[in-house]
């Protein structure tokens, strides 16, 4: 099945101009075109979807770029491409960690407002 550029956008919950971004970032470099048109695939797809996922993870373009360039060297660099993603996943498990001490610290003072305000309820009445 082929995608407009919009369909494509929408299919990966991205804006299109995301889409021109890895395009013009050289990330996607191989992008069909009929008419002048973009036209994308479900193959396409899972590729748009990993380096979406390693934007928005935060992995800088050069390294996205890096993983890009290994990809089209086929599978003599698994192995690098596997480092890659591991180092990713640690760097989000850090996140993770991160986030959740952030939350663990508001849900502290999310229950002291909560007692505080229903103890001047309480006085007031």
């Amino acid at each position: 099945m082929t995608y407009t550029i919009s369909e494509m956008a929408e299919k990966l919950g991205v804006s299109t101009s995301a889409l021109r971004f890895y395009e013009n970032e050289g990330l996607f470099p191989n992008v069909k075109r009929v008419n002048r048109r973009r036209i994308f695939t479900d193959e396409d797809f899972g590729w748009l979807n990993i380096l979406h996922c390693l934007k928005a993870i935060g992995t800088p373009i050069k390294d996205i770029r890096t993983y890009v360039e290994l990809a089209k060297r086929g599978d003599e660099t698994l192995q690098a491409r596997y480092e890659i993603i591991l180092n990713r996943k640690q760097s989000v498990l850090e996140q993770i960690a991160a986030l959740q001490r952030n939350l663990d610290l508001i849900e502290v003072k999310e229950k002291f407002y909560r007692e505080k305000i229903a103890e001047h309820e309480t006085e007031n009445t």
